[in-house]
């Protein structure tokens, strides 16, 4: 009976360690898979947003040919749609193997890099609505101009939220990455809904947004610090230039 039970005991131990083994040796090929952020690709996507917004805006001014400047924009436009696929294709691999680093990373780059092209679509659309609607208003002093009432009124209404579309657009891969980050942060350091969903709503402002993610990344995942300092040193920057600017008005 002795025999017997030494037996069975040996034989679980065995199959624990193998069952062990096994899951090491799973544990360990997943880690193998698991892709760090491709900065090369996201310099190209970023690349791809500017030299597109600066050929949309400059370009025609600085080609005489217009099928040129056509052509030029609509391959533009194509390299631009292939690397934005080609990052969202990569989140989805990120969330699948849970790869907070890449997540970590590609937010943090997006989110910095794409603040001139954030800012110039908002003060394009806040320009585009003041300047719109202060026209149609002022067309009311002059008769003659009337007629031109409703045209500056659509611009300045329809402009806006197309212009504040495309740089949700463009800041999308971003976003779907701070996303990422937080829905494996709330499966493994177990931070409630609630949380949650107020981190993804700050990511629509933009100022407040930058903080976030640096708060965020910081906090549960030890990564950002020297962001961190820079993010705080241009908060006191632009809180200091505000006040100057008061005082001297």
């Amino acid at each position: 009976m002795d025999i017997e039970e030494n037996y069975n005991t040996e034989k679980n131990e065995i199959e624990k360690d193998n069952i062990l083994k096994g899951e090491n040796l799973e544990v360990a090929a997943k880690s193998f898979n698991i892709k760090g952020f491709s900065w090369g690709m996201g310099i190209a996507y970023i690349l791809s947003v500017y030299i597109l917004i600066c050929t949309i805006v400059v370009g025609g001014e600085m080609m005489d040919s217009i099928p040129l400047y056509l052509i030029l924009n609509a391959v533009l436009f194509i390299i631009f749609v292939v690397l934005f696929v080609y990052q969202l294709v990569n989140i989805g691999k990120a969330v699948k193997d849970e790869n907070i680093k890449y997540c970590v990373d590609g937010s943090l780059f997006y989110k910095y890099t794409l603040i001139p092209s954030t800012l110039f679509f908002i003060l394009s659309s806040i320009f585009i609505f003041l300047g719109g609607l202060g026209i149609s208003l002022l067309t009311f002093i002059f008769p003659i101009a009337i007629v031109l009432a409703p045209f500056f009124l659509a611009t300045a209404l329809i402009l806006p939220p197309i212009l504040l579309g495309i740089s949700f657009t463009v800041s999308l891969p971003g976003f779907a990455l701070f996303i990422s980050m937080i829905m494996i942060t709330k499966r493994q350091k177990e931070i409630s809904l609630g949380k949650c969903v107020l981190h993804v709503l700050l990511q629509l402002i933009p100022v407040i947004g930058i903080i976030d993610l640096v708060y965020v990344t910081n906090k549960y995942w030890k990564r950002g610090k020297v962001l961190a300092i820079f993010t705080a040193a241009f908060a006191c920057i632009l809180v200091i230039l505000g006040l100057v600017n008061k005082v001297i008005m």
